[in-house]
């Protein structure tokens, strides 16, 4: 049985999506494996800074949103 983790309330900060430094994969992995009533994006969930000296931006991101 591959029951998920509840949870009444996640926060996630600082995603830095746009970022080669961002751990999408993990964080994929994380928001697969739970279920919670309210899910807060806080701080830097894009890195408008990083993206504006390099474009990056792989279809996992894309799975994120």
């Amino acid at each position: 049985m591959d029951e998920k983790r509840k949870y009444r309330t996640v926060w996630i900060s600082d995603l830095h999506l746009g970022s080669k430094a961002c751990q999408v994969e993990a964080l994929l992995r994380f928001l697969s494996s739970m279920r919670c009533e309210h899910l807060f994006l806080v701080g830097d969930i894009i890195d408008l800074w990083s993206m504006r000296r390099k474009w990056f931006w792989p279809q996992s991101h894309n799975d994120v949103i």
